[in-house]
């Protein structure tokens, strides 16, 4: 994250106020890519059995969204652990192998809530609503940690 907020810090801004801005813009970039993806996905993969499709685009683009902006700040809490971001590849495995089923350890992973979020096994038996707030909470933790381990740099 350093040299994306090192322009903004040359120019006086705090370095946890940068790497606020850099992980801001990224989650909506991500969160806007994700959810124009999943509608459009969700419309032209529709089936005669499938909800109505603007229901089912309405709904893709929702968890879409949601999902790119859980992984934006995911993997930005990422890019402050080692040397030159290599916490990123740690998070991917730690999601990869902890959020794939619905055990208890799937809270603690983005993969673990869209899962369930798109019909899959539920981490500890969640509803839906449950683990969209959990992303949502998930977002705004590892955003405060990622500006944290900025402002130590």
């Amino acid at each position: 994250m350093l040299s994306s907020t090192a322009p903004l810090v040359a120019f006086g801004a705090a370095p946890w106020r940068a790497a606020f801005a850099s992980t801001g813009v990224a989650t909506l970039a991500t969160a806007l890519v994700g959810a124009s993806l999943a509608a459009l996905v969700a419309l032209v993969a529709h089936g005669t059995a499938d909800p109505p499709p603007v229901h089912d685009a309405i709904v893709s683009a929702y968890v879409g969204g949601l999902g790119g902006a859980a992984y934006a700040t995911w993997f930005a809490l990422g890019t402050t652990i080692g040397r030159r971001g290599g916490g990123r590849l740690l998070l991917l495995g730690l999601d990869w192998l902890l959020g794939g089923a619905g055990t208890p350890t799937a809270l603690a992973t983005p993969r673990g809530h869209l899962r369930n979020l798109l019909g899959g096994a539920s981490p500890l038996n969640l509803s839906e609503r449950w683990s969209a707030i959990m992303l949502l909470g998930m977002m705004v933790f590892c955003t405060m940690l990622a500006c944290r381990g900025t402002k130590r740099r």
